[in-house]
C-alpha cells in the first residue's frame, strides 16, 4: 500500500454515525464505537482485583482540532486531552473504558505507574466537562451523605459499580485516589457499597478531623511521573 492511499484512507475513516442522535451533543461520539469495543475487549482478559486506582493522565495533542484539548500546567506534557482512568492498583491493566455525554466525565484513558511495573490501563475516561451527581453520593437516599461540591466525587462513584462485581456480604474492595476526589463524603458513599477507601487529602476540606490535618504542606518538591503506552 502506497502513502498516499494509506493516507486517504486515514482521512476518510469514520466510525460513527452522523445520524445517531447523540452525534450533535457528544464530543466523543468519533471514538465511541472503538471504546465501546476496548470495554468488551479489557473485561474479559482481566479478573477484578480487591485493589483499584482513581487516577487522572493527558494525552498529548496540542491540535487546535482537538475539541477536548485542555491545558494543565502541572501535568508533564501540558496540553491534550484529560483522562480518567481506573486501574489495577498492582498491574495498571486495563478493564474498562467508557465514554459519556458532554459535559459529564467522559471515559478513554492511560494509567501512569511507576517505571518499574507494567503501563497497562485499566478504564479509560476522557474529560470534557464536569457535572456534580448530588443523588449518585447520596446512598439510599439524596441527602444520607451530603455532597461536598468542591469535591467531584461522583466521577469514581458513579463508574465503580461498572468495574466491580455486585457487593457480597464479607467481601471488600480497595479504592485509591487523589486529594481532589478523597473526601469524607465520598469515603462513606463507597463504604455502603463495601468498598473501602484510601488517598492523600486537602487539609482544608470539610470533615477531617485535627488528628489527620497538617498545618504545612507536606507535598515533595518532585513527584516523579510516567507515562502509559497502549500495546
Amino acid at each position: 500500500m502506497s502513502k498516499a492511499r494509506f493516507g486517504r484512507i486515514m482521512q476518510n475513516l469514520h466510525f460513527s454515525d452522523n445520524a445517531d442522535p447523540w452525534a450533535e451533543t457528544d464530543r466523543a461520539r468519533k471514538v465511541r464505537p472503538v471504546v465501546k469495543k476496548l470495554q468488551q475487549t479489557f473485561r474479559e482478559g482481566y479478573n477484578v482485583p480487591t485493589v483499584v486506582a482513581f487516577v487522572e493522565a493527558m494525552i498529548t495533542l496540542r491540535s487546535r482540532q482537538n475539541i477536548m484539548r485542555q491545558y494543565l500546567n502541572d501535568k508533564p506534557h501540558k496540553w491534550g486531552t484529560k483522562l480518567f482512568m481506573t486501574c489495577c492498583a498492582y498491574t495498571a491493566y486495563c478493564l474498562r473504558c467508557v465514554c459519556v455525554h458532554v459535559h459529564m466525565y467522559l471515559l478513554l484513558g492511560v494509567c501512569i505507574v511507576p517505571k518499574e511495573k507494567s503501563r497497562e490501563t485499566f478504564f479509560w475516561l476522557i474529560f470534557c466537562g464536569k457535572d456534580q451527581h448530588t443523588s449518585e453520593l447520596g446512598g439510599d437516599s439524596p441527602t444520607r451523605f451530603l455532597a461536598d461540591p468542591n469535591a467531584g466525587p461522583a466521577a469514581v462513584v458513579r463508574k465503580l459499580h461498572e468495574v466491580l462485581p455486585p457487593p457480597e456480604p464479607g467481601v471488600y474492595h480497595a479504592v485509591v485516589t487523589d486529594r481532589f476526589y478523597t473526601s469524607l463524603q465520598l469515603s462513606l458513599q463507597l463504604l455502603s457499597h463495601n468498598v473501602y477507601s484510601i488517598g492523600t487529602i486537602q487539609a482544608n476540606r470539610m470533615g477531617y478531623p485535627n488528628e489527620v490535618t497538617t498545618e504545612h504542606a507536606t507535598r515533595p518538591c518532585d513527584v516523579p511521573h510516567g507515562s502509559a503506552k497502549m500495546a
